[in-house]
């Protein structure tokens, strides 16, 4: 089970909005506490995962930029 523990929304200038959020999984590693998506996320979509809300939006763009 996870707990939703915070999230927000960022723009980018031309892109769609990319939401964050900070989950607290109860298991000892945080390499994937928070996650991005975009705001219209559908099911094949990129997520990006990251130990901080900014690792997890720099991993987001590099999936997308990397497709």
């Amino acid at each position: 089970m996870r707990t939703h523990c915070h999230s927000k929304t960022q723009k980018t200038k031309t892109m769609r909005k990319i939401t964050t959020s900070h989950d607290c999984p109860p298991i000892p590693v945080r390499d994937y506490d928070w996650s991005a998506s975009r705001e219209d996320w559908d099911e094949g979509d990129f997520i990006g995962y990251g130990r901080t809300e900014q690792d997890a939006i720099n991993d987001l763009l590099e999936k997308e930029y990397l497709k």
